[in-house]
């Protein structure tokens, strides 16, 4: 069990070295683009006043990470049945 840890953290900080290149060179998102996470981390400013502002893109995100969880639950599923548990 202590390689997997050890292999699942390797992994995870080499996901973080990679996004970093990217946005140091240049190659990921613009700050300006208009994302799901940009407009929650903009709207936490106005969560008293325009609560609005951060929660429809929070109620989004989770409706769409829910949908994708749900799908591929459901090909598991469905690959179980076919393959046999493989």
């Amino acid at each position: 069990m202590i390689g997997r840890e050890h292999r699942s953290e390797r992994r995870h900080h080499t996901i973080e070295a990679r996004i970093v290149e990217r946005q140091v060179l240049g190659v990921g998102l613009d700050p300006s683009t208009p994302s799901w996470g940009t407009m929650l981390n903009d709207g936490r400013d106005y969560l008293l006043t325009a609560w609005w502002i951060a929660t429809m893109p929070g109620i989004f995100l989770a409706v769409a990470l829910t949908s994708i969880n749900l799908m591929g639950s459901a090909l598991e599923k469905a690959r179980n049945r076919i393959y046999g548990g493989l």
